[in-house]
């Protein structure tokens, strides 16, 4: 873990109540409209901070699509796959 919100976020798929974030690098924080993965349901999502108050939204179609077309939407489908092959 490498970064912990000073609120506690919901997740827009599954409502699960989150206040912490992890990075492939300890340097890496979260910004306002970069993806992330639910640790509890692998649904993705979008980060919106505003003043410092973290908050989650499903990511709308021209997000899908930035995704898809810079080839980062593999890397969101590992995420999730490796998300869902935990054990609960």
């Amino acid at each position: 873990m490498n970064f912990r919100s000073s609120n506690e976020f919901i997740c827009p798929h599954c409502q699960s109540i989150l206040d912490t974030a992890a990075a492939a690098h300890p340097d890496n924080k979260p910004m306002d409209g970069h993806f992330t993965i639910c640790c509890e349901c692998a649904g993705v999502c979008m980060y919106v901070i505003k003043e410092g108050v973290v908050s989650l939204r499903r990511p709308e179609e021209k997000d899908l699509d930035f995704a898809h077309q810079s080839g980062l939407w593999d890397q969101i489908e590992q995420m999730v796959d490796f998300v869902k092959s935990r054990p609960k």
